[in-house]
C-alpha cells in the first residue's frame, strides 16, 4: 500500500474521530441542558453473563433544577466559547 493512500486512510480515521468526539459532546451538552426532563434508568434485575442485554431496568424519576445550576451551566457554555477562540486563533506548529 503506498504511503499517499495511508495517509488519507489516517486523514479520514482521524475525521471520523474527531466527528464523533463533535457528537458526544453535544449530545453531553444536551442531556445538561434538559437534565431536569432527562431521567436514568435502574437496574431491577439482571443475569450474572451480559447483563447489559437482558437487564430489566426501572425508570429513575427526574431531580429538580437548582438555580445555582443554571449559573454554573452559563459559566460552562463562556468556558467553551472561550476555549473555541483561542484554539481556533492559534497558528500551526512547523517542525523541520
Amino acid at each position: 500500500m503506498s504511503l499517499s493512500r495511508l495517509s488519507a486512510y489516517a486523514i479520514l480515521s482521524l475525521i471520523n474521530i474527531l466527528s464523533s468526539y463533535r457528537y458526544v459532546a453535544e449530545v453531553f451538552k444536551y442531556v445538561y441542558k434538559h437534565r431536569k426532563q432527562v431521567s436514568g434508568y435502574k437496574i431491577t434485575w439482571a443475569p450474572a453473563v451480559l447483563r447489559h442485554f437482558t437487564a430489566h431496568l426501572e425508570p429513575i424519576p427526574p431531580v429538580e433544577k437548582m438555580e445555582e445550576e443554571e449559573e454554573e451551566l452559563e459559566d460552562v457554555e463562556e468556558s467553551l466559547l472561550r476555549m473555541r477562540k483561542t484554539s481556533l486563533g492559534r497558528q500551526s506548529y512547523q517542525f523541520s
